[in-house]
């Protein structure tokens, strides 16, 4: 291994910090030439096999190993991810109806979500018709990963997913827990289910844009942001309540990431997969279902209480169970076109109730590479939540001592995955949250 492993910490830092800037990129049209092209090549398969074998002696080693890895593979696979962006966001295409004109997926999408024109389900066809591009970089991007995956001596197909193996049992215990659920949602068809996903039917008075202030006033009356400098990405437009609960992820998640501990190495401060700040995140995005936030931040009367919770249910329980979707979507888009192409109709319609085809299977419910993450801090957020409420009532989101707790923890200590029985919990609590709202 090089000599100085803090030297080593330090590259992988700014090769992370590039890659994420050069994601950013992508997602506004550019990217091109960018600085992770260089910067990531430090991540080589040499280095990680050096780490690797230094794990035997170094404490150090296995978090430096874990950060080259998901960088060397992320670094690999760059010009399928920016094929992928281009085709979705910057090729155009042309369409008759129901809207003439040229248009870029992202922009069907959109379009499709916000359903001005009461055309979403044919919109929606005309996207997946379209997705040919996208589905060949996509399919390309996980070809190589296993490549580069198999070339470093990963054992299984997992070696070229990520670090929750039991993300897909938990997937399904979960689906198994909530599937008496769905019927009650009525959704017959595609545009019905994304009506109820959105949460458009909210009595509450979200705020009418949605920004990084208008978020952090949700959580003004505790010193949540004092002495934090957030980095927020791009948020999602305000079609509904669940656009303001997928704002609550992204603050969440960049809070965590400004509160890791300074003092500490990178690699063991930050996580190359990001399960605390999945977690942060998804334990912010549940506090609306409390009276104390609905009454005092989002004007509910006490009269429409239940109402809340069952807008906020249902969107969080479509929410949930598509990104258990995209865990189980894992090993066959591993395996290839083929088995993909055979699964993802099945899978769509068991776990949504609805019939996707399979050419819309890189363009809606694709498989993302931090999805295990996505879903298991859910779960971890959920049994959180619990153990708040517990100690510190159901307002504990503007409890000075509940506050600190969380602060402190996040500054202190380097992050630790919750045990298998944390997780269980997790799922049991978040089913009956989802299945007691009335």
């Amino acid at each position: 291994m090089q000599s100085d492993p803090f030297h080593v910490d330090r590259k992988l830092a700014e090769a992370a910090g590039a890659w994420l800037a050069w994601r950013r990129a992508l997602r506004r049209g550019a990217g091109g030439d960018h600085r992770f092209e260089q910067l990531g090549a430090f991540a080589s398969d040499e280095l990680v096999l050096e780490l690797r074998v230094a794990s035997a002696s170094d404490p150090f080693a296995p978090s430096l190993a874990a950060w080259a890895h998901r960088l060397h593979l992320e670094h690999g696979t760059l010009e399928f991810v920016a094929g992928r962006e281009r085709a979705f966001r910057t090729e155009r295409h042309a369409l008759e109806t129901p809207e003439p004109g040229k248009f870029t997926l992202r922009e069907l999408l959109d379009a499709a979500l916000a359903d001005t024109r009461g055309a979403r389900q044919s919109v929606v066809a005309a996207l997946s018709a379209r997705s040919g591009a996208v589905t060949d970089f996509e399919l390309q991007r996980w070809e190589r990963r296993i490549q580069l995956s198999n070339a470093l001596g990963d054992t299984g197909a997992n070696g070229a997913a990520l670090a929750s193996p039991g993300a897909e049992a938990r997937a399904r215990t979960f689906l198994e827990a909530t599937d008496e659920l769905m019927p009650e949602l009525g959704a017959k068809d595609l545009s019905t289910l994304i009506e109820l996903a959105l949460g458009r039917a909210s009595v509450a008075s979200w705020p009418a844009r949605l920004t990084g202030r208008s978020l952090a006033e949700f959580f003004d009356e505790a010193k949540w942001l004092e002495h934090v400098a957030l980095e927020l990405d791009e948020l999602p437009r305000p079609l509904g309540a669940s656009s303001h609960l997928r704002g609550l992820v992204a603050f969440g998640g960049a809070l965590a990431s400004a509160l890791a501990p300074a003092k500490l190495p990178f690699v063991i401060a930050h996580e190359p997969f990001d399960l605390r700040g999945a977690t942060f995140g998804a334990l912010l995005a549940l506090v609306p279902f409390g009276e104390s936030f609905a009454r005092r931040k989002l004007d509910v009367p006490r009269a429409r209480l239940a109402e809340h919770r069952r807008v906020l249910a249902r969107a969080v329980l479509v929410g949930a169970r598509s990104l258990a979707l995209r865990v189980l979507l894992r090993a066959p888009t591993l395996a290839g076109r083929r088995a993909l192409t055979e699964a993802y109709p099945e899978l769509v319609f068991r776990v949504l109730g609805v019939e996707l085809p399979a050419r819309a299977s890189s363009v809606l419910f694709r498989s993302r590479i931090a999805d295990p993450e996505r879903f298991l801090g859910l779960l971890a957020a959920a049994e959180r939540t619990e153990r708040l409420q517990r100690t510190h009532d159901e307002d504990w989101y503007r409890n000075p001592r509940a506050v600190e707790e969380l602060r402190e923890s996040s500054r202190q200590t380097a992050p630790a995955v919750p045990s298998d029985e944390a997780f269980e919990r997790g799922s049991r609590e978040l089913a009956e949250l989802l299945r007691s709202a009335p």
